[in-house]
């Protein structure tokens, strides 16, 4: 007799935080709030899943997501239909009027806003004309005019490093003036790095100075890995090994979404160790984005920097300098030169400073890279006196 296949559903809450953040916005006189968490440590899914709905509780905020990452030179597009999308959702009957606004102004829009959802095309409902920030604005009053007294506007910036891109950075200003005119909109910004936070929001030259002041959050750690395996062993109805449990998770980075992922899959067998599926979703997690297009962004030097963060070696160290300088055939490379480029980065949220070394921000990034050094050694690509060092995932990853 088969046994029925089990599904594993389980929803970790962080309903004390998201009040926390909830009462920190709500009094008068506030601004917006942002957090710094690195890469997936369920950022996202803290957003929509406790700190949305919890906002949305008494009625007095109206929170819209708005997933920068969607198009990550193109904040303008990303937010206008997130504000679109919320307005209509409030009140279906200003639909025409959203159509008349969208198709009347002209703005540098680059993809539609609510395009096809009106049936009408993109080309047709493409906004056509002036700055960005007019819509912006007018979108944002129309959505407050729609609000009672006592409501307010809440903008769930997720991955807002991204504003600082130049592309987004004027964006960035303008939305940050609407905050401060309207006094009925405010944001909660989630960001993988301090850096790239204090950049957004804190320095003299910020563009969003000023607009939110950071709060502290206790990254998906201990508990939420005994509360997913607790749950896993009701469900299911087995016994897992913790100690290789413990394991494959410090393999995927201690990421909330692929130990989620992990241990669905595990329950389609009943599973009581995780490798048999492992591979599978360790593939995965290293090829969560394409990687390959993001690091042929970067200039050479950087691309070189990265790669020795990553691989555990001081990027200005003297030896490390010459072997730069010999594949960008130059004679020598200073180390103000490095420090400029890291300077950069950190801005950028690509590398973090922990425990007094710097670290490749995004460990999928990180292993991606760790698995393309692997592939070219294995082809005679890699010099003799550049070794790869061993991958440190836990201790960069505390959540």
């Amino acid at each position: 007799m088969s046994v029925p296949q089990q599904r594993f559903e389980a929803q970790f809450r962080r309903k004390g935080e998201a009040a926390q953040v909830k009462f920190a916005l709500s009094y008068s006189g506030s601004v917006g709030r942002y957090v710094v968490q690195p890469a997936e440590s369920g950022k996202t899914h803290f957003l929509v899943n406790d700190l949305a709905p919890t906002l949305r509780e008494d009625g007095a905020c109206v929170p819209i997501h708005v997933p920068l990452s969607l198009m990550v030179d193109d904040a303008v597009s990303v937010t206008l239909n997130a504000i679109a999308d919320s307005l209509e959702r409030q009140n279906s009957g200003l639909r025409s009027k959203l159509i008349e606004l969208l198709t009347t102004e002209v703005t540098e829009v680059s993809t539609p806003v609510l395009g096809v959802k009106f049936g009408t095309g993109p080309q047709q409902n493409r906004p056509r004309g002036k700055a960005p920030a007019l819509l912006l604005q007018k979108l944002v009053s129309l959505h407050v005019s729609e609000l009672r007294q006592d409501q307010m506007l809440v903008l769930l910036l997720d991955d807002a490093e991204l504003l600082l891109r130049n592309a987004n950075r004027p964006f960035a200003a303008a939305l940050r003036a609407i905050i401060q005119s309207t006094g009925r909109v405010k944001v909660f910004a989630a960001l993988d790095s301090e850096v790239a936070a204090k950049s957004l929001f804190v320095h003299a030259t910020a563009p969003m100075l000023g607009a939110a002041r950071q709060v502290r959050m206790k990254p998906l750690a201990e508990p939420f890995f005994a509360y997913m395996l607790d749950t896993y062993q009701q469900q299911v109805r087995v016994d897992l090994d913790r100690a290789e449990m413990q394991e494959a998770w410090e393999k995927l980075g201690r990421s909330p979404r692929y130990l989620r992922a992990l241990l669905e899959d595990m329950s389609q067998d009943r599973a009581t160790s995780p490798w048999a599926c492992f591979d599978e979703i360790h593939a995965a997690y290293c090829a969560s984005d394409d990687w390959s297009e993001f690091h042929s962004r970067r200039t050479p030097l950087e691309r070189m920097i990265i790669e020795a963060i990553a691989q555990g070696r001081d990027a200005a160290a003297p030896a490390i300098r010459r072997d730069f300088a010999e594949q960008l055939d130059k004679s020598s490379l200073s180390a103000s030169t490095i420090h400029r480029v890291l300077g950069r980065l950190q801005v950028g949220g690509v590398v973090h400073s922990e425990d007094q070394r710097l670290c490749v921000t995004n460990p999928a990034y990180r292993n991606w890279i760790a698995a393309r050094s692997v592939h070219d050694m294995s082809h005679g690509r890699h010099s003799d006196n550049c070794p790869l060092a061993p991958m440190q995932l836990s201790c960069e990853m505390p959540g």
